[in-house]
């Protein structure tokens, strides 16, 4: 129900690092005090790549003044009198219906908090993506009572994501953060039966769109350039094993083993994605490491989960762009999807490239 706000335009913020930041004024009814304007940050110190995500933050922006106008201005509720006989001559002494009172302990503000401390998480990122979604969701629809919520408040939620301009697998994955709370709040005895199962998602969200694979002209740009000999390096197992940008930038010494005269990295132990990334990768024969060390290979920091990709990206994306230009869809997850395309092209069966990039060891390890 988008309706006609103010435009949005880009600050940067010195405080900030020179962020690009995507402002706009706040209709009237959502000022208070000097509370007159909303930003968000475009994540870039990019002119030209803050105004491509502009229109896409303005989006979201826009939304949330939807949904928040919407709380501030419910619609009247409709009422159907149905006349059926002659009026009940005893209505007057017959006992009213009980109107169960507000429950504060099941509001969704204070259920969250005890499911995220009584959950073992695994990864802090996961983690505190769920909370973002929880909170994200609460000042969609309202902080409900987790016994009031029906399954018209994750249509409203998935309407919002819609209408930001998320993917439908991101849809998905934030309307399933909601339902799986819920679930939890069963398990708990909170409540019987919560009514966010079988939400039908297909509508809400853009597909997906595929990372492009590097045809052979990108590859031969991006290594032609003057690369430091890390991330030279990083592109150059990302680009021979297909392996995830996580794995590499994670490696330690330990894992580049040999047998056989085959040099090939152990990634059984590794942060994975999932079960059956568990495998050995063979390394190119004309692939040339450093000298080994005892630790790790690469020092990217590690966050929080104890992973790299982010700060690895940071370091060899520049390179990616300054070679291919500005196509969101190549990065270097594009590696990946471009040595598949290769092993297929060479003959390679399948069985054998998905033992490569995806699943379980393509040999056993040594007695």
């Amino acid at each position: 129900m988008t309706l006609s706000y103010h435009p949005s335009k880009l600050i940067s913020l010195r405080a900030k690092g020179n962020v690009w930041y995507v402002q706009v004024t706040k209709p009237p009814e959502l000022q208070k005090g000097n509370d007159k304007q909303i930003r968000r940050s475009t994540g870039t110190t990019d002119r030209k790549e803050a105004e491509r995500r502009q229109h896409r933050i303005t989006e979201e922006i826009y939304a949330r003044f939807d949904a928040e106008l919407e709380r501030l201005n419910p619609q009247p509720e409709v009422k159907f009198n149905y006349v059926v006989g002659p009026p009940d001559p005893l209505l007057a002494w017959r006992p009213k219906p009980v109107i169960p009172k507000q429950n504060i302990s099941l509001r969704m503000s204070r259920v969250w908090p005890k499911y995220v401390e009584g959950r073992n998480w695994g990864r802090e990122k996961t983690k505190n993506g769920v909370v973002g979604h929880l909170k994200e969701f609460i000042s969609v629809v309202g902080d409900l009572q987790i016994d009031q919520l029906k399954k018209k408040h994750g249509y409203q939620y998935a309407r919002y994501l819609d209408q930001s301009g998320y993917a439908r697998s991101t849809v998905g994955t934030r309307v399933r953060a909601v339902g799986t709370m819920l679930t939890w709040c069963e398990e708990h005895d909170l409540i019987e039966d919560h009514k966010l199962r079988n939400l039908r998602l297909s509508d809400y969200g853009y597909p997906g769109r595929p990372w492009k694979p590097f045809p052979t002209e990108d590859l031969e740009k991006i290594f032609s350039q003057e690369l430091p000999v890390q991330e030279r390096l990083c592109m150059s197992l990302l680009a021979t094993t297909g392996a995830r940008l996580d794995e590499i930038a994670l490696l330690r010494w330990h894992q580049v083993k040999q047998r056989d005269e085959i040099t090939y990295l152990d990634l059984t132990e590794a942060i994975i994605k999932t079960p059956g990334s568990q495998r050995f990768v063979p390394l190119h024969r004309q692939l040339l490491l450093p000298e080994p060390g005892e630790d790790r290979l690469f020092d990217y920091p590690e966050g929080q989960d104890g992973k790299s990709q982010n700060n690895a990206s940071r370091a060899m994306m520049p390179f990616v762009r300054s070679a291919v230009g500005d196509d969101d869809r190549k990065a270097l997850h594009s590696f990946r999807g471009t040595l598949k395309d290769m092993l297929r092209n060479a003959g390679v069966s399948k069985e054998l490239n998905d033992f490569f990039t995806v699943s379980v060891s393509w040999m056993a390890p040594a007695d």
